[in-house]
């Protein structure tokens, strides 16, 4: 299996801070503890690429939409969620299409 780890750039936060929150639950991955969601498990991934849109998103907003999606209510489910990280954007759009398609795969 590919190591997949290499495509993402950054990561997310784990937020604990309030009790019954996704930011509780959320497993979050880091550069030296990436851990792969397993079936039935549901996974985010943030991918900033807008070269082929009229959209311009910087940083914060990923960071921002994050954090304020760690701070919802967690719910009553048993699938495990995972924050793996932020895909870098590649040299040409197609690599980056090419990033998220091995993710995915």
């Amino acid at each position: 299996m590919k190591d997949i780890s290499i495509y993402f750039g950054s990561f997310g936060e784990k937020d604990s801070s309030i009790t019954n929150t996704i930011g509780e639950k959320i497993i979050v991955n880091s550069r030296s503890n990436f851990s792969l969601p397993e079936e039935n498990d549901i996974a985010l991934i943030f991918v900033p690429e807008y070269r082929n849109s009229n959209l311009t998103i910087n940083k914060e907003d990923i960071e921002t939409l994050r954090k304020n999606f760690y701070s919802l209510y967690a719910g009553n489910w048993s699938s495990n969620l995972y924050d793996l990280g932020t895909i870098e954007p590649g040299n040409s759009y197609e690599d980056t299409q090419k990033a998220l398609s091995d993710v995915v795969a």
